[in-house]
């Protein structure tokens, strides 16, 4: 069966469920990369949304020219112009798509690491969290 691919001029109709349903998957997402990229592009670009495929990463269906037409703006910008450039537009593009509220934020998480006095040269990451390699321990 050959698969469709969104485009950001088709309108997309939502997952067909009983009047009053809503389809509520829970996938578990952690960034690849710490930046607004890695989860407004991946997550609900038009590109990662196949219709009538259960393994879209896009699990929204969501795909909106507005929204498409700054993703790629400040993809280009982040390329361009590097990552700092582009995170204002990153933002006008979150909320954005968050005011056409095609998914809801459940959990934000946080991560905490325990030391103890005899650990030095404690450092963290966004990407890789606690560096272990840098640690040392008297």
């Amino acid at each position: 069966m050959p698969r469709h691919r969104a485009t950001s001029t088709e309108r997309i109709e939502p997952l067909a469920h009983p009047v009053g349903e809503v389809a509520l998957p829970h996938p578990e997402r952690a960034g690849d990369y710490p930046a607004a990229s890695d989860f407004i592009n991946v997550l609900l670009s038009c590109a990662g949304f196949y219709a009538g495929s259960d393994s879209s990463i896009n699990i929204a269906g969501y795909c909106d020219k507005t929204s498409e037409a700054g993703i790629a703006q400040a993809l280009k910008t982040g390329q361009t112009s590097g990552l700092a450039a582009a995170e204002p537009l990153w933002g006008k593009v979150d909320a954005q798509i968050m005011a056409n509220a095609p998914v809801a934020p459940l959990i934000t998480p946080k991560l905490v690491d325990f030391t103890s006095k005899r650990v030095g040269n404690y450092q963290f990451s966004k990407q890789f969290y606690m560096l272990v390699d840098q640690l040392w321990v008297q």
